[in-house]
């Protein structure tokens, strides 16, 4: 299996573990791969680029929307990547842990890792874009795996190097 540009993905990222443990999520973190040798889009404690390797070991699941064309790709990547070298919102962290982020509506500057990924799948055209402030991993990663829309292209732990998946 190779990554393509526009997998999604899903994993437990240990800078975040303290916030799955509080609501007993499976995944705490999502990303976009935007590159196909594995460089990712990701709002880490800055929203930037990294590589799916950081990850290696760890439980995944990668999904790709199905008809990904290069222009939805381009879409979503150019909704997206403005945030790119902005700060983290950390303060924003306590409403996941919480479960209350979908519950307060404000107008907030940056996503955290979960609505990065889902303002890019909804420019592109794969999902609701008024269901991104406050969408969980956990939340994605279930729609990724119930809907006709996605195919799940890796589940399991990522092996290093990750071009070995499948």
């Amino acid at each position: 299996m190779e990554l393509r540009k526009g997998d999604v993905f899903t994993t437990n990222e240990k800078l975040f573990m303290f916030a799955s443990l509080l609501n007993n999520s499976t995944y705490n973190h999502t990303g976009v791969i935007i590159g196909d040798q594995g460089e990712t889009f990701e709002s880490l404690w800055m929203i930037g680029r990294y590589h799916i390797s950081r990850y290696a070991g760890r439980t995944m699941l990668i999904a790709r929307p199905k008809d990904l064309t290069l222009d939805r790709f381009q879409k979503g990547w150019g909704k997206v990547k403005r945030y790119e070298g902005c700060i983290f919102p950390v303060h924003r962290l306590f409403l996941y842990m919480f479960n209350i982020a979908k519950y307060i509506h404000c107008d907030w500057d940056y996503p955290v890792c979960s609505e990065l990924a889902a303002k890019f799948l909804a420019e592109a055209g794969f999902r609701n874009d008024c269901d991104c402030w406050g969408v969980t991993p956990d939340e994605l990663a279930k729609e990724w795996q119930s809907s006709p829309h996605y195919d799940i292209v890796f589940s399991g732990t990522l092996p290093y190097p990750p071009s070995s998946l499948g």
